[in-house]
């Protein structure tokens, strides 16, 4: 009995196939001084416009999220440049289906280091003048995909504009390099919230600190990130064992008497 459930999980955690992959940014408040390079600066949250930035990239997928890599961010290192680093790293351990990325990812050198690397990806549009036009004009042609030239100078890239008009009668347009149809990237982008929600568990693993050293905030960073996929892994065996699930609060309270009794 023992060895079909443990094979059972072993099935679980075999990654087979293509996953859908997600990237993001996140934000920590900081509220010292910003001499670090890895204090970058943004939209004042938590009465701060200072944070530590991280840009993790995680599997989405319902039943398989789990958090692959994150770096820090810092003011010397390009957006590309990350997530090339990133997407690098997942070499041999995931084959990869497609990236969903949110607006802060709409670039031109994004979507060219994603071309180079052969890697499918998606992001909604940032709304300007000109793309309300472009998907209103081509909504009344009937016409719901069609190729855009993103430019910057002499800069530019033709990615696909797929234009899918919701109930309320809204249009979202997504930019993407895959030949698919507006009704799958709308069904399949809301799976990119998934890394969303894991942000939000992994806050209640960070342990608090008033210290503002660069190395103690990406320990307790980067150990939140280990309970959080630790916790998603124990709550895997346990549906498959058809044994309760795990809460938050039980695994941090498992991780503090560890942590109290390796002291004494």
């Amino acid at each position: 009995m023992m060895t079909d459930n443990y094979l059972k999980i072993r099935r679980v955690y075999r990654l087979t196939g293509k996953v859908k992959l997600a990237i993001d940014f996140h934000d920590i408040p900081y509220y010292g001084k910003d001499k670090d390079v890895f204090i970058v600066r943004g939209k004042e949250k938590s009465g701060t416009n200072k944070f530590y930035r991280i840009i993790s990239i995680d599997i989405v997928e319902k039943g398989k999220r789990f958090t692959l890599a994150v770096i820090p961010m810092n003011t010397l290192k390009s957006k590309k440049k990350v997530v090339e680093d990133l997407v690098n790293q997942l070499k041999g351990i995931v084959k990869i289906d497609c990236i969903l990325m949110d607006r802060g990812f709409q670039s031109i050198e994004v979507y060219k280091s994603m071309w180079k690397m052969k890697k499918n990806w998606v992001t909604p549009v940032k709304k300007s003048a000109k793309i309300i036009k472009i998907m209103d004009e081509c909504v009344k042609a009937e016409i719901w995909k069609t190729l855009y030239r993103l430019q910057c100078n002499r800069n530019y890239i033709d990615v696909k504009l797929l234009i899918y008009p919701t109930k309320g009668g809204d249009l979202i347009g997504f930019f993407t390099n895959m030949d698919v149809e507006p009704e799958w990237i709308a069904r399949t982008y809301p799976e990119r919230w998934g890394i969303e929600t894991g942000y939000r568990v992994k806050k209640e693993f960070r342990a608090k600190t008033c210290s503002t050293s660069f190395t103690v905030r990406l320990f307790f960073i980067l150990m939140s990130v280990i309970l959080y996929n630790f916790w998603v892994s124990l709550n895997v065996e346990s549906n498959i064992l058809g044994e309760k699930t795990l809460t938050v609060r039980i695994i941090r309270t498992i991780f503090r008497k560890i942590i109290e009794l390796n002291i004494t």
